[in-house]
């Protein structure tokens, strides 16, 4: 329920909301803007960014915008052309997968990139020496670029805007991928 800070909010007169919640918690105030008429840009973070809270919402998620630092199932990148075709050969039924199957895909590339670069004596101290020589390790579009180095262990440091896309249920990228302020 979050009525009572919906008509707060059109009291002060907002021009924008971010939405620092769970999908739930984004739901509820999506919907409860929707129905107190609060006709303005929602903002969400990452956890918020993801096909549920449009196919959830409804025609309350038009105004909504996320974040986030990977891509969608059905992005239109070289990195994620590959994970849908080997993911398809491997499991043809299903036909979406979310955000957080793209981190998985993500980490396995890292992982893959580093033992390659570790070469034929890896071990952990070898791999951990090989990922830190990551410098804009390109994903093709799965995320943005990728970073490591001995004191640099955030490694993806990239967001990409996105537009809520309420007919079909997908969120749409208005962004290219840009680094993150510290």
């Amino acid at each position: 329920e979050a009525s009572s800070q919906v008509m707060l909010l059109q009291k002060n007169k907002v021009t924008h909301v971010i939405v620092v919640q769970l999908v739930s918690g984004a739901i509820c105030f999506l919907r409860e803007a929707r129905k107190f008429k609060l006709n303005v840009p929602l903002l969400g973070t990452g956890w918020t960014c993801n096909e549920d809270t449009i196919k959830i919402s409804g025609e309350a998620a038009k105004n909504y915008y996320g974040v986030h630092a990977y891509s969608s199932w059905y992005d239109n990148t070289p990195g994620m052309a590959k994970l849908r075709e080997i993911t398809m050969k491997l499991n043809p039924k299903k036909k979406d997968y979310a955000k957080t199957y793209t981190k998985g895909w993500l980490c396995a590339m890292i992982l893959e990139e580093g033992m390659k670069r570790a070469g034929r004596n890896l071990d952990s101290e070898s791999l951990v020496a090989a990922i830190e020589t990551f410098k804009n390790f390109d994903t093709g579009g799965v995320s943005g670029y990728i970073n490591y180095g001995p004191n640099e262990r955030m490694g993806g440091e990239y967001l990409r805007m996105y537009k809520a896309d309420v007919e079909n249920n997908k969120l749409i990228p208005i962004s290219d991928w840009r680094k993150a302020a510290h």
